[in-house]
């Protein structure tokens, strides 16, 4: 089972944009691709949602709330993947970007 990325707490130097990527999320987890790099911004957009990270991770109700439209930026295991869900009965999109 792999650990959450620790969430990066002190104030970022600007970041190189790398690859970005959209998740279309439901009532039902939508993954990732796996994603290479040590740091990633994600941002929900239209709704809020709940995350989580892994090899081949599933979001449930209960995993890590993302705000809608709140940017955060977290460490990150190269080659994981990440899984998210809505949190309420309203769909949204993921962005994730990773730092080059």
């Amino acid at each position: 089972m792999s650990s959450w990325p620790r969430r990066v707490q002190e104030t970022l130097s600007p970041i190189k944009l790398g690859a970005s990527e959209d998740v279309s999320f439901t009532g039902t987890s939508a993954q990732s691709g796996a994603l290479a790099g040590t740091t990633i911004r994600v941002c929900a957009k239209s709704a809020d949602c709940r995350i989580k990270a892994g090899s081949n991770p599933t979001a449930t109700a209960t995993d890590t709330l993302l705000i809608d439209g709140v940017p955060e930026y977290f460490a990150w295991t190269s080659g994981e993947k990440l899984a998210a869900i809505r949190n309420d009965d309203t769909d949204g999109t993921l962005n994730i970007t990773v730092e080059s």
